[in-house]
């Protein structure tokens, strides 16, 4: 069997205490489906997402694509 590894962004520090968060991202394309969605910081380049207090998968997918790329959205579940 095959060891597998959770994704993740950086590498784990010891001695730093973490806290375990659900998330959730979105792969938006463009209309010839050949670009994606990206936000750009200082740290590289990241897909629109993360989730905030007790907010829905959909609901994080819809106030994130209005805070960070300015678009209304529908989420098609």
């Amino acid at each position: 069997m095959m060891n597998q590894q959770i994704p993740s962004f950086g590498k784990k520090e010891a001695g730093l205490q973490y806290i375990r968060r659900t998330g959730v991202y979105a792969i938006i394309f463009d209309d010839r489906r050949e670009k994606i969605a990206v936000m750009k910081t200082q740290k590289g380049f990241f897909l629109p997402g993360g989730t905030e207090g007790e907010e829905s998968h959909a609901e994080c997918l819809q106030r994130e694509a209005t805070e960070e790329l300015g678009w209304s959205s529908l989420i098609k579940q």
